[in-house]
């Protein structure tokens, strides 16, 4: 199974981090804080199938919802086990 991961910051300074599958749809997502704890953060993307796609986070730590934009160019595909 492929899977990409795309990161991004929140403006509290939590990282954000989504991973996507090969439609480009939300696996999994959480906030990591910056003292290393993870959070759950729901995320869901946006038009996945266009070259420039959309991923929408709500922060784990502070609550905000957070937009940022991908390339679908950029981004890297690793092979995962299925489990």
């Amino acid at each position: 199974m492929q899977r990409a991961t795309v990161q991004s910051r929140c403006e509290c300074q939590a990282s954000l981090v989504a991973e996507l599958d090969e439609q480009r749809l939300v696996v999994q997502a959480y906030a990591r804080t910056p003292d290393g704890e993870q959070e759950h953060a729901p995320a869901h993307t946006m038009h996945p199938s266009e070259p420039r796609f959309d991923v929408g986070w709500q922060c784990g730590v502070c609550g905000r919802n957070v937009l940022r934009s991908f390339s679908a160019d950029a981004l890297v595909w690793t092979t995962r086990p299925e489990v």
